[in-house]
């Protein structure tokens, strides 16, 4: 099954209005899941990940993987009533090659407790269902909070899932995450487990070191432009890439706007974030004879951003914070993550 789906998080600001806007006609649940991995992280470094998860008092046990672009994963569910894994349910799925070999060395790492609010939204042209989750990632002694709205496309196209993101993204000033639980749990257990392995008398330092860098900045990576690629793959490689740069350094400068200091903690943040709109406009410099640009107003507005970052006062001052929080700032990323992804019919940020 293919899953696709958005992730935002939900500024402090706009939760009681989100869970009151969600919870109206909602269905609730609780849910709690352990995820697994073997000690070297074989399923995390594979971008893949396995998981039992108690819903509506049964368990049920998913593998996930990631897809072809960002919006997209590969999910298998299967009922678990003996709440132990079960990989012989993979034969002949894309789930077998990954996990072959494995049954006897994967181990819980890190949970996830959730009280989820969902509820769908329908028109002609398909249905999303909107999931409100409030909750926590546990390794070890370790807890990161989660509070995040996502929508998963249930039928239609994909173009219909942005539209109504989009309509919920300005009125409460949701902000993109591409970060899914199990990155999120994956580097809480590797922090958990480095903090363990420090002396007793260094552990509670390690501890406020490895909190820091759970939000470290996120650096450019090389862009995939293999020599088999056309162009237009190219093109939306590299600026699959630069997405990835810009929103990963966004999220985190979006949720400190408005905290005092921020400006100064956050300056790595704020540097890496122009770094990813010029990769971004460089990259398209680079194929501007290829043809298949994004629309001029996608463009344009990076530029500016591109612009407005650079005449900010210090890299790390609060207007880039404020830009990163802004609506057309996520706007724009998420029509730009919708042209990339080939959503680009009926709707435009």
């Amino acid at each position: 099954m293919l899953e696709r789906e958005l992730k935002f998080a939900i500024p402090k600001a706009s939760r009681e209005s989100i869970a009151a806007a969600v919870g109206a006609d909602s269905e609730r649940d609780h849910l709690r899941a352990q995820y697994f991995d073997t000690a070297d992280r074989r399923l995390a470094k594979g971008r893949a990940a396995i998981r039992l998860r108690l819903e509506r008092g049964e368990w049920v046990q998913t593998f996930k993987m990631a897809g072809a672009d960002a919006l997209s994963r590969i999910e298998l569910n299967h009922p678990c009533p003996a709440r132990r894994l079960d990989l012989s349910v993979y034969a002949g799925t894309p789930a077998e090659a990954v996990l072959a070999g494995l049954a006897d060395q994967l181990g819980v790492r890190y949970e996830t407790d959730v009280r989820r609010s969902t509820r769908v939204e329908q028109t002609a042209a398909g249905m999303v269902e909107l999931a409100f989750d409030v909750g926590v990632i546990r390794a070890g002694e370790l807890e990161l909070p989660l509070c995040e709205l996502e929508f998963e496309l249930i039928s239609g196209q994909p173009s219909f899932l942005f539209s109504v993101a989009g309509r919920w993204l300005t009125p409460y000033g949701l902000v993109m995450d591409l970060r899914s639980k199990a990155e999120r749990g994956d580097a809480l257990a590797n922090a958990a487990a480095r903090i363990e392995a420090a002396a007793p008398g260094d552990r509670h330092a390690m501890r406020e070191t490895e909190l820091a860098l759970l939000r470290a900045p996120r650096v450019a990576r090389r862009m995939n432009s293999a020599s088999h690629m056309t162009p237009a793959e190219a093109l939306a490689a590299a600026t699959a890439e630069c997405i990835e740069h810009i929103a990963r350094n966004a999220e985190p400068l979006a949720a400190v706007w408005g905290t005092p200091g921020a400006g100064r903690t956050d300056a790595c943040h704020a540097r890496q974030l122009r770094a990813g709109l010029r990769r971004l406009l460089g990259a398209w410099r680079l194929c501007r004879h290829a043809g298949g640009l994004p629309p001029a107003p996608l463009r344009v507005a990076a530029c500016a951003y591109c612009g407005l970052l650079g005449r900010s006062t210090g890299a790390g001052s609060t207007e880039a914070a404020k830009l990163a929080a802004s609506a057309a700032f996520q706007a724009w990323l998420l029509g730009l993550l919708a042209w990339n992804v080939g959503a680009r019919e009926g709707w435009s940020a």
